[in-house]
């Protein structure tokens, strides 16, 4: 099941999932954008995408990344970080700050 939605500078996904494989397993990824204008070429860009995957015995991942920056003619750049939280107790296993540079297609 997903869910979208864009409206002037703000943009939602969301998608929650099923795995019906030999261990049920249950997910969900969201991305929420808000890219206001600036001036005519350049936009703020603000990127939040989470995805956390839970098992049999709750929480088994989650990965968080956050984005900061400018878009200007389709290239979005700026600072961003990346965080992996593992197993029940959502221990922070990874940080990774660092620049990003996306192209839009």
């Amino acid at each position: 099941m997903h869910y979208t939605q864009a409206r002037n500078n703000f943009s939602v996904y969301a998608l929650a999932s099923v795995a019906l494989s030999h261990e049920l397993s249950y997910s969900f990824f969201s991305i929420m954008r808000y890219t206001p204008r600036l001036s005519q070429n350049w936009r703020w860009y603000t990127s939040l995408e989470l995805f956390t995957r839970f098992g049999k015995v709750g929480h088994a991942a989650s990965v968080q990344r956050l984005r900061v920056g400018f878009s200007r003619a389709g290239y979005q750049f700026g600072l961003g970080i990346n965080l992996l939280a593992v197993d029940t107790t959502y221990t922070l296993a990874d940080v990774n700050p660092g620049i990003f540079l996306r192209k839009a297609f």
